[in-house]
């Protein structure tokens, strides 16, 4: 007799994630400027071996990034099973 709240929990929690997915894709212009601030003060402090060095660092966690956000834009369809709904679309019992 608790599937209910069990139930609204999950619903919970998928309204967290997807407000705080929200949150974070509407950060991407400020950290962009943040990000450019960072590298202007980061190089003038370090000499310009040190600078390559935390260039290349940065390179690596970009692609990370960009790696791990491509990964979950992908996940989103499959956990929302849209992909079985999108694959059975064209069958006739779908349609009935």
């Amino acid at each position: 007799m608790g599937g209910g709240s069990a139930g609204a929990a999950g619903s919970a929690n998928l309204t967290a994630q997807v407000a705080s997915s929200l949150i974070w894709s509407s950060c991407p212009p400020a950290l962009v400027v943040a990000n450019l601030a960072y590298t202007a003060t980061i190089t003038r402090l370090l000499e310009p071996t040190a600078f390559g060095l935390v260039a290349m660092a940065n390179l690596v966690g970009l692609c990370v990034w960009v790696i791990a956000a491509a990964v979950a834009a992908a996940e989103v369809p499959r956990y929302l099973g849209w992909t079985t709904i999108l694959a059975n679309a064209g069958s006739p019992s779908f349609r009935q």
